[in-house]
């Protein structure tokens, strides 16, 4: 049943902030400073695009400049590289985290689960920002697979598909409950999506 499709959604939204959307007019907003990239933009700004499923997830205290804090690291397994050359596995650091009872949550970031499977924008691996992911959760797509058609699509972050009619920028989350079926199933398959992204590289 597609139903499968949508119950997905809803976990995966369960788990952030989104799970308080109640509305599909009242887009989510983060608080970070991150402008909306449309995919030409995020397309030429990413170091490394891939579709790849998350191996591991790890919190960590660190100590940069000598001011502790909590930083994550997010490994990540290769499934196909589509621009720059991350090997079979690569490794992104966020601030962030959790370890014990202390935790760290950055607006915006988006939290990953060991196997999520994701279309992945980001800088370089070796660069040390606050999140590597461009323009925050905007440049991790998630890949859900569609057991009616048997076939894996793509949605923003938030859960709204990613198609050639959706406008990039815009923010219009899922809402278990609102969104219908066939609304998500007019989310590009992963091979459509990557043509596109290869079409404009």
């Amino acid at each position: 049943m597609f139903t499968d499709i949508i119950d997905t959604l809803r976990k995966l939204l369960a788990a952030g902030a989104l799970a308080a959307a109640a509305n599909l007019s009242l887009p989510q907003a983060h608080g970070s400073s991150a402008l909306p990239l449309n995919l030409r933009q995020i397309i030429q700004s990413a170091g490394i695009i891939a579709d790849a499923t998350v191996q591991s997830v790890n919190s960590y205290w660190a100590t940069p400049s000598g001011a502790q804090t909590l930083r994550t690291k997010v490994t990540f397994q290769v499934n196909q590289a589509v621009k720059g050359s991350p090997g079979s596995t690569f490794t992104l650091e966020f601030l962030g985290g959790k370890v014990g009872e202390q935790s760290l949550t950055v607006e915006g970031v988006p939290q990953f689960q060991p196997g999520e499977r994701y279309i992945i924008f980001s800088e370089s691996p070796a660069k040390a920002v606050v999140c590597p992911i461009l323009g925050l959760d905007q440049g991790a797509l998630r890949v859900i697979h569609d057991q009616e058609s048997n076939v894996d699509r793509v949605f923003r972050h938030w859960g709204q598909p990613v198609n050639a009619q959706e406008n990039f920028v815009s923010r219009s989350p899922a809402v278990p409950g609102v969104t219908t079926r066939d609304y998500l199933r007019t989310a590009n398959t992963v091979a459509e999506f990557l043509n596109r992204v290869r079409a404009s590289q």
